[in-house]
């Protein structure tokens, strides 16, 4: 079962959102009604399940371009 819960629900809630995982749900967690990260159990990872360290697998949805070209700082010096 997928739950969706806002982002803010989910840093009040972390712990019990986790406890939640643990027992086989599915979170979804969004920002302005978009998912933004998804926590799954570790048991739907086989990757995971070959590691002998535990782990929270958070997908992260598409992330903003990177700016190529920043711009250029002008030295203290300069100023």
């Amino acid at each position: 079962m997928t739950v969706n819960i806002n982002i803010q629900e989910a840093e009040v809630a972390f712990s019990e959102l986790l406890n939640r995982v643990s027992r086989g749900e599915e979170i979804t967690i969004t920002q302005d009604g978009v998912a933004i990260a998804r926590l799954v159990p570790v048991t739907q990872n086989p990757d995971i399940l070959n590691s002998s360290v535990p782990a929270i697998v958070v997908s992260i949805g598409p992330l903003a371009p990177i700016n190529q070209n920043p711009p250029k700082r002008i030295p203290k010096s300069a100023k």
